[in-house]
């Protein structure tokens, strides 16, 4: 079984504990309550943008690939229009906190080596978390 833990760059161990038990339940499929759960999660810690662990090479969907090695967002995605954009040299996903008005829960592409923003990672219940 596998289970979610989001951590944040920028908050405490308790936010972090905290979320990671919250997250226990949740597993493998991203769907829409996943992505309404981590929407409010980031609202609960004040992060702004959180990554998602999905990285896209380009304008289609079937092409991205999660960082658990799945590939394709085709089944259930929340891109913002316009999105996932090709040759924009940002391909880290991420979705936006519910302060971003219309576009609060989508998900839109970012410069890794320019962004400072949290993310969320699957890990295995039964191997121990570094």
């Amino acid at each position: 079984m596998l289970s979610l833990c989001t951590l944040y760059l920028d908050t405490t161990m308790l936010r972090y504990a905290v979320l990671a038990i919250l997250l226990l339940q949740y597993a493998r499929d991203y769907s829409l309550q996943t992505n309404a759960l981590i929407l409010h999660l980031a609202d609960y810690v004040g992060a702004a943008n959180i990554w998602i662990g999905l990285v896209c090479p380009d304008t289609n969907a079937k092409n991205c690939v999660w960082d658990d090695g799945r590939i394709g967002a085709d089944q259930y995605n929340a891109f913002y229009p316009g999105y996932p954009c090709g040759n924009c040299d940002q391909h880290w996903l991420h979705m936006f906190n519910s302060k971003a008005g219309d576009s609060a829960g989508k998900w839109a592409s970012a410069s890794i080596y320019r962004a400072k923003i949290g993310y969320v990672c699957e890990v295995s219940t039964r191997g121990t978390v570094t």
